[in-house]
């Protein structure tokens, strides 16, 4: 064989072992998302913690999908557990901002205070302020009781819809709760029911609509 055919054979394996690990990555990742959405979480680990998987996805990656899995079934010790480890590992400013924003707002969900003040410290000394004061809002209204954004929210109302303008109002309920505002805690808990029925937080609503009426 000469040098040309040689060449062009090369090149066309190359080429072919590219695509092929591509399509093979592709299929990995549906396989992923598939189980995931079928709540198949034995067969998701098994892939996660499979050899194709650690060849052809970062640690990160990986462990990153299994706190999802954790999320959804829920496996609160193992969520809790792998928000530790992801936080711990060598991150870019992109990836440490996603993880610690996801831990915030899974420990303010859980009303975890202390974890919450650690978390906003973390993303307040990323530098990115925009994000830091809109956790440090949600921190202030649902863990400290407070009411100081009412102004501003309302400010807001008319110019979002859909989900953006039903958290708003559910975050105003909240804060006229903490004023002991029932006829304005009231009027938001009704508007914010509307626009997040389907939502997770339909549950928190109507808890504090019957807490309202007492």
């Amino acid at each position: 064989m000469d040098n040309t055919k040689f060449w062009i054979l090369f090149i066309v394996i190359m080429v072919v072992m590219v695509v092929g690990t591509q399509l093979y990555k592709r299929y990995l990742l549906k396989r992923f998302m598939s189980t995931l959405k079928n709540r198949e979480f034995d067969a998701f680990f098994k892939i996660a913690d499979g050899f194709a998987s650690k060849y052809f996805f970062p640690y990160f990656n990986r462990l990153y999908m299994k706190m999802n899995a954790y999320m959804m079934m829920p496996d609160y010790k193992k969520v809790e557990e792998t928000f530790d480890e992801l936080l711990s590992l060598r991150l870019n400013k992109k990836q440490n901002l996603d993880v610690s924003v996801k831990a915030f707002y899974y420990y303010l969900d859980e009303e975890k205070r202390g974890k919450c003040k650690e978390l906003l410290e973390r993303i307040k000394s990323l530098g990115q302020d925009a994000v830091y004061e809109e956790c440090k809002m949600m921190y202030d209204i649902l863990l400290c009781d407070k009411f100081d954004y009412i102004d501003s929210m309302q400010k807001q109302l008319d110019q979002v819809e859909g989900w953006n303008k039903g958290m708003i109002c559910y975050m105003l309920a909240v804060q006229y709760h903490n004023k002991k505002d029932k006829e304005n805690e009231k009027k938001y808990l009704d508007m914010a029911s509307e626009e997040l029925k389907e939502s997770p937080y339909a549950a928190k609503i109507n808890k504090m609509k019957e807490d309202n009426k007492s």
